[in-house]
């Protein structure tokens, strides 16, 4: 199985789905659920972990309309003010609509708790998966929130942006590999040729992806595309190329975990996904 751990989809704002930005980004073009299934039937990938978008905000209207739409295809990872006063209700709302997880963005936005030990301690009461959309130096800090709470698993995104490190010899790449020491964290080696320095075939973030599996293992990396980031650049299929192309020294099994296993495995998707 083929699992792209980090899929954006979205249409242009409308009463229906109303974008409520938290960031700067505001996409010109669309990119439709239906858009991202057919590139994904094309490519063979069979599953998508579908990530919230800035532009939509706490509103995951969009998000659990897609879910609906298209069954068993995607694994969902939504968005909830961590300071609202019903942040817990929120949650527990959207996890009985489907959601398994949800995205903390302090990169975007510095001036939100995305700590709060309110959101922290729901998703370590109901399983819930945590991403984190972090610079270097915020992946780091999070180090004693990872640890804080053991049994919540934590997901980083786009290995943390390691092209964004300034520093001679990427020491907080560096520290960010030594933090494998903690069992929960999980990276994702997504967005491949967008974080690159280079051209392709974007040997920069082989590398990195390389040095991630060297120090986290296979079983806690898992591949994602993000069309956000990457669709102007590369396609899907050539960002999938990107990956298998690091691991090409990879055992078989180390393969199979990054490119679905372990996005599969966490978030416990079926053998068979349902397709129109």
């Amino acid at each position: 199985m083929i699992v792209d751990a980090h899929v954006h989809v979205w249409e242009p704002s409308s009463s229906r789905f109303a974008w409520q930005p938290l960031g700067e980004l505001r996409p010109a073009v669309p990119w439709s659920a239906e858009e991202q299934c057919a590139a994904m039937e094309e490519v063979g990938i069979d599953r998508g972990v579908l990530i919230q978008t800035s532009w939509y905000g706490y509103n995951n209207d969009y998000l659990l309309d897609v879910a609906r739409r298209f069954p068993g295809r995607f694994a969902l990872i939504g968005m909830v003010d961590p300071s609202a006063a019903d942040v817990e209700a929120q949650i527990q709302k959207l996890v009985a609509r489907g959601v398994s997880g949800f995205r903390l963005m302090p990169r975007l936005r510095t001036d939100i708790d995305w700590f709060n030990p309110r959101l922290w301690e729901a998703a370590d009461g109901m399983g819930l998966v945590m991403t984190l959309l972090v610079s270097p130096e915020q992946a780091v800090a999070a180090a004693e929130t990872i640890e804080r709470y053991p049994h919540v698993q934590v997901v980083i995104d786009h290995l943390a942006r390691p092209d964004q490190e300034v520093t001679a010899g990427q020491p907080l790449f560096r520290q960010l590999l030594a933090m494998a020491r903690h069992p929960n964290l999980y990276l994702k080696v997504s967005a491949l040729s967008a974080i690159s320095r280079q051209s392709a075939p974007y040997l920069d973030a082989q590398q990195w992806l390389q040095q991630a599996l060297a120090a986290y293992g296979a079983e806690r990396l898992m591949w994602g595309s993000d069309s956000a980031m990457s669709r102007e650049r590369c396609s899907l299929s050539a960002e999938l190329a990107v990956a298998r192309q690091a691991l090409a020294e990879a055992t078989p099994a180390e393969r199979d975990w990054v490119l679905g296993g372990t996005a599969a495995r966490l978030w416990k998707f079926a053998s068979t996904p349902e397709r129109r």
